[in-house]
């Protein structure tokens, strides 16, 4: 029988430390190749020996099992994962998440964006408006980006990004001209890509907000583009206001005050290139 003192702890898992808006979160993930990848998220850095383990607890833990992965973070059920990529979605999710949670003075927008001439346009509208389809156009077009999922609004009404990498079908990065195959992590076998502006014209400075395009993306449906009225802009900042973030009383004045200085445009498109452009030439 062994005593005590023979027992050995497993040795802890390789850990991450991600830093977004002012905040940190933590990853431990013992598959070598999902580690090199997720350090390229949300400005991962590798945690060194000897640094102090208790700076943060783990946000968010990735386990390799004999048929896939499992991956664990506080809140949310634990997912199985049968591929690498998977897991890859499935934790750049839960972080995105973890880090959401902890960033809360300022306004969380469901949206895309770029920056042009120091001027900020949100694009607004559901799941499936072409939101993401715009940021890959605006940033291609070569546009600082402020993300193609969630935007962030400070107390002075500035939109700024939360520099997530895009998560684009690989049909719509070939429709924008862009190989899938050059893209991070680029695994055939998934129906998801990976792009980040750091490519390109890189991510956004804080800019004021001028043009709210509140889109609908429609197969076969002809291009139009026509001014709205700024209650249909403040409308649709509401509605694409996310449940992290500052509260709906403490977002409300902030998302009116950027609503009465922006021009507002409904647009109605099938191809991105096209509608990005004309939302660009009426900010310029």
């Amino acid at each position: 029988m062994c005593c005590s003192g023979d027992l050995v702890a497993p040795p802890r898992p390789p850990r991450l430390y991600h830093s977004m808006a002012g905040r940190t979160a933590l990853t431990e993930i013992d598959d070598r190749q999902l580690f090199v990848a997720a350090s390229s998220f949300f400005h991962g850095r590798a945690v060194s020996d000897g640094e102090p383990s208790d700076m943060d607890p783990p946000v968010v833990t990735v386990r390799t099992l004999p048929d896939g992965y499992r991956v664990t973070a506080p809140g949310r059920q634990d997912s199985l994962c049968d591929s690498r990529s998977d897991a890859l979605v499935v934790l750049e999710h839960a972080l995105t998440d973890a880090l959401l949670d902890k960033c809360d003075d300022v306004v969380h927008i469901h949206a895309s964006g770029a920056v042009i001439a120091n001027k900020a346009i949100l694009a607004l509208g559901g799941s499936g408006a072409g939101k993401s389809s715009l940021a890959l156009a605006w940033t291609l077009a070569g546009y600082p980006s402020l993300g193609d999922d969630v935007v962030l609004l400070d107390e002075a009404g500035r939109a700024g990004p939360f520099e997530r990498y895009f998560k684009v079908a690989p049909a719509v990065l070939q429709l924008l001209g862009v190989n899938p195959d050059s893209t991070p992590f680029w695994d055939p076998s998934t129906q998801e890509a990976w792009y980040t502006p750091e490519d390109g014209p890189g991510w956004a400075q804080p800019a004021s907000i001028r043009l709210l395009a509140i889109c609908k993306r429609a197969k076969g449906s002809p291009f139009s583009l026509e001014r709205a009225s700024r209650m249909e802009g403040l409308n649709a900042l509401v509605y694409s206001r996310m449940t992290t973030g500052l509260s709906a009383t403490s977002a409300f004045p902030l998302m009116h005050r950027v609503a009465e200085d922006a021009d507002v445009l409904r647009v109605r498109f099938e191809s991105a290139p096209e509608a990005a452009a004309a939302i660009a030439a009426n900010l310029q």
